[in-house]
């Protein structure tokens, strides 16, 4: 008869070095758990089942891999202008977490869940702050929040002062270039602003992808504009190889 029970424990894995083999042995073990929920003790020919178990892990490389820390690097943007109180630095980093956390969540449980460890955060690291308030939307720092022209990182005061200046924006760029008719509702808004703060960092990068027709690229053309920044798009053609894409 195979008897089950439980444990309630963490657990600390500070990994050994790859063996002859090429293996890590205990790494065996907590995958065993990870992918049944249990472990399997051979000498008494039982299962154990593990409930409520914390994994402490640290994924990166020990030196890091990051010269600076992506928070704190969105948190330099600012300047005296932007942040006068404590209240508008904690508002800053709670921007600032979510462009670097948040927006690379894509399910609504994972983002949810987000959103409460922060509030929960804030109510515990900074109690002279009211967590509503900070978290109140919306929350959109830009280069471009008080107009475009000199960049100062500074907080949107609300959707009509941002529709105004990206609707301004969006009508020289039709002047310029190719028209493109944008209806700029919140989502689409919020995504100008997220891609114009990649663009502004050094070396900054993003990924587009979905499904043709979702405005993706016509967002990012606004934001580069914005920015200043010319746009060069490869044009894929019979033929094409490694050689042209590093030429281009």
């Amino acid at each position: 008869m195979m008897l089950r029970y439980s444990k309630d424990q963490s657990i600390w894995e500070n990994p050994p070095k790859v063996d002859q083999y090429f293996t890590v042995q205990p790494h065996t073990i907590l995958r065993q758990h990870l992918d049944y929920s249990h472990w399997y003790d051979r000498v008494k020919l039982t299962l154990k089942d593990i409930h409520n178990a914390q994994y402490v892990a640290c994924m990166n490389p020990t030196a890091g891999s990051f010269t600076i820390d992506a928070r704190l690097q969105g948190i330099l943007f600012s300047s005296k202008h932007c942040c006068n109180t404590p209240a508008e630095l904690v508002r800053l980093w709670v921007h600032e977490t979510q462009r670097v956390y948040c927006d690379k969540l894509v399910n609504e449980y994972d983002i949810e869940l987000f959103l409460k460890v922060q509030k929960d955060v804030i109510i515990k690291c900074f109690e002279d702050c009211d967590a509503a308030a900070l978290m109140k939307h919306p929350l959109i720092f830009s280069h471009f929040a008080t107009g475009i022209g000199e960049p100062k990182y500074m907080p949107v005061p609300d959707w009509s002062s941002l529709r105004k200046i990206l609707n301004e924006a969006l009508a020289n760029y039709n002047e310029l270039n190719a028209v493109m008719n944008l209806v700029l509702f919140e989502d689409a808004m919020t995504h100008v602003c997220r891609i114009n703060r990649i663009l502004e960092m050094p070396q900054g990068n993003a990924l587009l992808i979905g499904v043709g027709g979702s405005g993706k690229q016509s967002l990012s053309k606004l934001a580069s504009f914005i920015s200043n920044l010319e746009v060069f798009q490869i044009t894929l053609r019979k033929g094409y190889s490694h050689a042209d894409l590093k030429g281009n």
